[in-house]
């Protein structure tokens, strides 16, 4: 009996790729490097107040999830759904939306972005190229679930007063720049009826600190998360007014446990002087020594999620069979 030989062909050459990898996160949370910018947070971070006299608000924790039946263009569905749930008053508010480039509508709002991107291309006509059509679909999912999360946000105002808080999944720079139409509708029910929206960002990505430093000559622009990580203990804050790129929102990072990794959190300009009040009632839903996610904002990940099963599930509930079994049946299915 033959005896079987495995061996890694390019080991060196793989060993190498993470030897660098290692080598530029080293250059990163470097002490030298990042000197300036550390000494920037050790002199404006503060300690969030500790009171919880002021919890007297109603909140709603809005999150989002999508499930993709089938695969090849155009041949496949998103299922959506987005929550607005509310811990105080026990109110879960469910939307529901389907997107598929086989229904008339969503295969028209699918060529008109593909030309549109294919224009800045300078191309003339529609060429249904497999890395436009993958483009595409990824930034109209993205812009469908986020006009979805709002109009969940917007049905949970109705029970909503001044005062009270509104909590959305993600930057809300972010919101006015993929749907400017409905966030900004969104924004001014807001203002109308004096309703505080905040944005948590569980996963930091921005360059908040270092464009501000950067305005003292530093040409360096190293992340918001790896100049915060170690360098703001627990219960500590920076608070920024209107940063570069943000224009009329704050933002406040946070470190809200002993995970070392802080959050940060969008308000507007006009309740700019709120943020002390949003960080302590996020310190005050967040496990001491859990992951530094707030526990509400838990709740309604969890509860919004589309599984495969449930997505598949529901498509079978409301697709026939046959057409689910020709169209849209992926071979992982019979796994």
């Amino acid at each position: 009996m033959k005896q079987k030989r495995e061996y890694i062909k390019n080991i060196d050459y793989f060993k190498e790729k993470f030897n660098k990898l290692n080598n530029k996160i080293e250059s990163l949370l470097d002490i030298e490097n990042n000197k300036i910018f550390i000494d920037y947070i050790l002199k404006n971070k503060e300690k969030v107040p500790i009171d919880t006299s002021n919890f007297k608000f109603n909140t709603f924790f809005v999150d989002g999830s999508m499930s993709k039946i089938g695969e090849s263009f155009p041949n496949f569905f998103y299922i959506f759904r987005s929550l607005s749930y509310s811990p105080n008053l026990d109110i879960k508010i469910f939307i529901y939306d389907l997107f598929s480039p086989l229904i008339d509508e969503d295969r028209l709002l699918f060529e008109e972005k593909l030309l549109y991107l294919q224009n800045k291309k300078n191309q003339n006509e529609i060429d249904l190229n497999i890395f436009d059509i993958n483009y595409v679909e990824e930034y109209l999912r993205y812009i469908l679930m986020a006009k979805l999360e709002i109009e969940a946000a917007k049905e949970s105002i109705n029970y909503l007063n001044k005062g009270d808080m509104l909590f959305m999944d993600g930057s809300l720079n972010h919101f006015k720049g993929e749907v400017p139409q409905e966030f900004n509708s969104l924004l001014k029910i807001c203002y109308e009826k004096e309703v505080l929206i905040c944005g948590v960002v569980e996963d930091i990505g921005s360059m908040v600190i270092s464009n501000i430093v950067k305005e003292n000559g530093n040409t360096m622009k190293p992340h918001d998360k790896e100049l915060l990580i170690g360098n703001l203990n627990e219960g500590e804050m920076i608070h920024i007014k209107e940063p570069f790129r943000k224009e009329g929102f704050s933002i406040t990072f946070l470190r809200i446990s002993s995970d070392p990794t802080p959050i940060s959190f969008e308000i507007p300009v006009k309740w700019e002087d709120k943020y002390k009040e949003v960080a302590q009632f996020l310190m005050f839903i967040t496990e001491k020594y859990g992951r530094g996610v707030p526990i509400f904002r838990d709740f309604a990940h969890e509860d919004v999620k589309l599984t495969d099963k449930e997505s598949y599930l529901i498509s079978k509930n409301f697709i026939k069979n046959e057409y689910l079994e020709k169209l849209f049946k992926l071979k992982r299915w019979l796994r």
